[in-house]
């Protein structure tokens, strides 16, 4: 086999097996941000309800700067993520496309 023919078969190879775990991935991600948002959401109802008939009280300024806070860690890890995913292009390409398949199906 030549090298080109070999080199080729390899990538195919990285893509496919990163799409498979992407799909896979992508689809148990929706199933699960699904759930988390139905249980946060009757938490908050909760929450709010509480403090509606006086049982609690909530300082919205800490919240929002509690929110902040985690906002810009996560910004923080969003450039470690594109470094390392530049890296490994090929891997990456073929998990993204299965990713966004697995995502939309879930």
């Amino acid at each position: 086999m030549d090298p080109a023919t070999e080199a080729v078969t390899k990538l195919i190879a990285t893509i496919g097996i990163a799409g498979i775990i992407g799909f896979a991935v992508g689809y148990a991600l929706k199933k699960v941000f699904k759930l988390a948002l139905i249980v946060l959401g009757i938490f908050l109802l909760g929450i709010f309800y509480f403090e509606y008939v006086g049982i609690i009280e909530i300082h919205y300024d800490k919240l929002l700067s509690w929110a902040e806070s985690i906002v810009n860690t996560v910004l923080g890890y969003s450039s470690a993520i594109y470094n390392n995913a530049v890296a490994s292009i090929p891997t990456a390409a073929g998990f993204a496309a299965g990713f966004a398949l697995g995502f939309k199906k879930g």
